[in-house]
């Protein structure tokens, strides 16, 4: 998202590409390279995880999703059309990314104050290399609702999944992880040739008509021949 939205700043400012293959966008290598080839394979490790640590990433999940829930209900019915849903929902996202509620309801520890000052200096270089590329702008407030910016595609999908649960499954009620479903898609889908999900998110995206957009092929978990015959014929 980051790479995208000062991308999409860059272009507000008619300001030159940056040259970034695409892979190294959601990628930390080329996808596309066997692993056999690899001078240095990735080394797994497993690290045992505090029960703190457990339990502050259960509650802060629980909260997302308990938030998110809310919102839901508090958007149906309010748009007539999807186009209208979908606008709203860049718009919302954009307020998000820029704006960002800090506090969640979990008890104050000290693990939860490193992880805070964690994400508050990603987002603070975040800001400021932004910031530092709307300088040169007549009008840089005008970015925020800039094409640019609303149609860069980490925006684009995660708003377009948002809105078609919204708009199109109203009654349903989101899971825990519905929310972190959104943002994964988000990240890979315009970098990757095949997406295996779960059966409702699919049919988010058939919903949103993401998969016309972007060169993807989309299959649900119970699509295993389908989806073995696609990675055979790549």
């Amino acid at each position: 998202m980051e790479y995208q939205v000062v991308a999409a700043a860059r272009a507000y400012c008619n300001l030159p590409t940056m040259q970034r293959s695409a892979w190294e966008i959601a990628f930390n290598r080329d996808p596309q390279v066997p692993v056999g080839q690899l001078s240095k394979p990735d080394l797994l490790v497993s690290f045992p995880n505090s029960q703190e640590f457990n339990e502050y990433f259960r509650l802060s999940r629980t909260s997302v999703a308990d938030e998110y829930r809310t919102y839901k209900v508090h958007c149906k019915g309010k748009r007539q059309t999807y186009a209208d849903e979908l606008e709203a929902q860049k718009r919302q996202l954009v307020l998000e990314i820029f704006k960002p509620r800090l506090a969640l309801n979990i008890k104050s520890s000290k693990l939860e104050q490193l992880l805070n000052l964690w994400g508050l200096a990603g987002v603070t270089q975040f800001h400021r290399s932004v910031c530092e590329t709307l300088q040169g702008s007549a009008d840089p407030e005008e970015f925020f609702v800039s094409p640019q910016l609303l149609d860069c595609p980490c925006i684009h999908i995660w708003a377009s999944l948002m809105a078609a649960d919204i708009f199109f499954h109203s009654e349903i009620t989101p899971t825990a992880s519905l929310f972190m479903d959104f943002e994964i898609i988000a990240s890979v889908l315009p970098y990757i040739d095949i997406l295996a999900t779960d059966s409702y998110i699919c049919e988010l995206i058939r919903n949103a008509k993401l998969s016309d957009q972007f060169s993807v092929h989309v299959f649900s978990t119970r699509q295993r021949k389908a989806l073995v015959a696609q990675l055979r014929s790549l």
